[in-house]
Formats: C-alpha cells, structure tokens, sequence
C-alpha cells in the first residue's frame, strides 16, 4: 500500500480546523478521509475512527476526551 500522506495536506487541516476543534482533531480527521480513500481498508459509506486527546475547559481546567466518527458516515467525505 502506498501513502497518500500529505504534509501541506495535513498543514491545510489544521488551519481549517485546528483553532476551533484542535490540532489533533484536525490531523485525525484528514487520517480519516486518508484512510475511507482506501477501499482496501474499509467497506463502502463506513469505517470507524476514533481520537483520545484533552482539551481545555473554559476554567482553564484540562480534561480527557474521546472523539468518534458517526457511524454511516463515509470515511472519504468527512
């Protein structure tokens, strides 16, 4: 299998999203489309993907959270 990763890609994530929903949040879901790109790896209109990060509260007060794709969503099109 050959990667499709893009570094200006990647760099194109995180400026869309990175400052509302984080540079991990945004970096997983360019992972995602790479991957529901990927007919080997997923069937058709699905997939799973998920992200464990933390975020900041508005009280300054880090905690942890889990992120996950929908299901019946296609990878490809998130």
């Amino acid at each position: 299998m050959e990667s499709r990763w893009s570094d200006a890609k990647a760099a194109e994530y995180i400026q869309r999203y990175g400052s509302q929903w984080g540079e991990d949040l945004a970096l997983r879901t360019y992972l995602g489309v790479l991957i529901g790109a990927e007919d080997r790896l997923v069937l058709h209109g699905g997939g799973n993907n998920s992200l464990k990060t933390s975020l900041t509260n508005i009280l300054g007060e880090r905690h942890p959270v889990v992120y996950f794709k929908a299901s019946r969503l296609d990878m490809a099109g998130i």
